[in-house]
């Protein structure tokens, strides 16, 4: 089995992430910051990578357009977050990392776009098998019961105590900077 963490982007999916990996799960990634792998950008054209993650967590991050092939066992889990934060959160994000320069107008449009592509990821994963959907918003202010919807969908194979410790106590609205990073120094 292959758990597909996916969402479009700045949904939680570095943070689901990191709370799989605390929690007893091996993930396929090359970093643990983001939790991504180079691989994933070669799909749909190059899946051979896809044997080595069995029995893994991978991140896929716009699995509507980045296309798993079929014929593998996934479960996924599809994260989710008010469009409005999170489309405030891409514009913060590609400013901080002076990725591009995003005007705020752009927030409404960017907003639209993750509302307009939320059916067809969800249709894209339904499509392989086992889907749970939760919620940006639940993850960080309802840790301990979204913790344990994602133990359930797991087969209870999970830490639940040590996944929580991913989880930073914050509002779920979009934080000024980037807590990735924070986390990133308090490990060293």
């Amino acid at each position: 089995m292959i758990t597909i963490v996916t969402g479009m982007t700045r949904c939680g999916s570095s943070l689901m992430m990191r709370c799989l990996h605390r929690g007893g799960v091996p993930v396929y990634a090359s970093n643990t910051t983001s939790y991504e792998h180079d691989d994933m950008l070669t799909l749909p054209q190059h899946t051979a990578w896809l044997d080595r993650c069995q029995g893994h967590a991978v991140k896929v991050l716009d699995a509507h357009r980045y296309r798993l092939p079929p014929g593998r066992a996934y479960r996924t889990i599809l994260l989710t977050r008010n469009p409005d934060e999170q489309a405030k959160s891409i514009v913060k994000f590609t400013r901080l990392l002076k990725l591009a320069d995003i005007p705020d107008t752009a927030i409404p449009q960017l907003a639209l776009s993750l509302r307009e592509d939320l059916p067809r990821l969800q249709a894209a994963m339904c499509a392989l098998g086992p889907v749970l959907q939760l919620t940006f918003e639940d993850l960080v202010t309802l840790p301990h019961s979204t913790l344990q919807q994602v133990n359930t969908f797991c087969e209870d194979a999970l830490d639940l105590q040590a996944m929580r410790t991913a989880i930073i106590p914050r509002s779920p609205l979009c934080y000024p900077g980037l807590l990735e990073l924070q986390e990133r120094q308090e490990v060293r």
